[in-house]
């Protein structure tokens, strides 16, 4: 998969919820061996692994490329950021490297 589009987002968004592979390819109206061959995509395992760091933020609504717009707007790096990593912790973080830029 070269890009992921709105469905993918909507599977890793119920899948993080908790919902079965079969429940989401039911709900997205797709075959359950699709949900499984996504399940195996890197790219896909990557952005729920990105959405997993960002429990705070609803970017269900984000049409074009959720995760990068918000690295844009924040200047972080996510692929970067562990698990366990808060969204307060980037924050301050994000804090930090300002002020840092601000000495002379």
């Amino acid at each position: 998969m070269k890009k992921l589009r709105d469905i993918h987002y909507k599977a890793i968004g119920l899948l993080l919820e908790g919902k079965t592979q079969t429940y989401v390819a039911q709900e997205l109206l797709v075959h359950w061996a699709t949900v499984c061959t996504w399940m195996h995509d890197p790219l896909f395992l990557k952005e729920m692994e990105r959405r997993r760091v960002l429990p705070l933020i609803d970017i269900d609504h984000i049409t074009i490329e959720p995760l990068t717009e918000i690295e844009e707007l924040t200047e972080i790096d996510l692929s970067k950021i562990e698990v366990e990593d808060s969204l307060e912790n980037l924050i301050k973080r994000k804090q930090k490297r300002r002020r840092k830029k601000k000495k002379p």
